[in-house]
């Protein structure tokens, strides 16, 4: 997203070669930030950029929807943009709850106008969307797996951020012992029923089981299906044309002392 608040297409570039400016990610509680003015571009580089981007320029440049306020991202805790990719793909699948996590997507940052290359791009290895049912008692392990992931009893065993979700509240505290740590679950308001099954939204890549995820592809009535995460959620900014700061899930977790 832009200084003037417009969402687009491409990827963020504060300058050429700066490839974390402003990104919200969290690291112990602290935000740490690098400033592109920090890191000047290398003129060979900066050339090289400019002439790839430039038969995609106008593309890259369109305005798909406009941001009243920033969107920002975090690691280890309930992440405002994962929210929002949470919504826009539960709008467009009818899912109930969705655990998106966040690959095949990075980011939409800022407020006002937003243009593609500033808010949203692909990641290296796009997601496709997939839809599949989890009974209450798989979605609450998923929660408790990454709860361990967290805090796990080998330091070496610690992988990835928060499993991020979309229509789901809970808690967890990680000074509990590991596959008890998670209670409090609700989906869209209502206590989570472990014998019930739930149409969920994820993406390829929490299928095949990433940052120890094996619950998923125990799923039944698995459908992957051809559009990638970055196109839904695309979609749906337009479709929104104006995009709010998401009302967030109340997602707790207590750290480790």
């Amino acid at each position: 997203m832009d200084s003037a608040g417009a969402v687009r297409r491409g990827r963020a570039r504060p300058a050429h070669g700066a490839g974390a400016g402003g990104q919200d990610y969290e690291s112990g509680g602290v935000a740490p930030t690098l400033w592109a003015t920090e890191y000047p571009a290398d003129p060979a580089v900066a050339r090289l950029v400019d002439s790839l981007r430039a038969p995609h320029r106008a593309r890259l440049e369109e305005v798909i929807a406009t941001a009243t306020g920033r969107i920002g991202r975090h690691y280890k805790s309930a992440s405002p943009f994962d929210q929002l990719a949470g919504e826009l793909l539960r709008e467009a699948t009818g899912a109930e709850p969705g655990l998106p996590a966040r690959r095949g997507l990075r980011r939409i940052i800022g407020a006002r106008p937003h243009h593609p290359r500033n808010a949203l791009h692909p990641a290296a290895a796009p997601s496709k969307v997939v839809m599949l049912e989890l009974t209450g008692a798989q979605v609450l392990q998923l929660l408790e797996q990454t709860a361990t992931n967290q805090n796990p009893s080998n330091d070496l065993a610690r992988v990835g951020g928060l499993l991020q979700t979309s229509g789901l509240d809970w808690s967890a505290n990680l000074n509990r012992p590991t596959g008890q740590r998670v209670d409090g679950v609700q989906v869209n308001g209502k206590p989570l029923d472990r014998q019930r099954r739930y149409r969920v939204v994820t993406h390829n890549g929490m299928l095949s089981g990433i940052h120890r995820y094996a619950t998923f592809a125990q799923g039944q009535h698995i459908q992957k299906l051809s559009q990638g995460v970055t196109e839904v959620v695309e979609a749906g900014l337009r479709r929104r044309g104006s995009i709010s700061p998401p009302v967030m899930a109340r997602v707790l977790v207590v750290p480790a002392k």
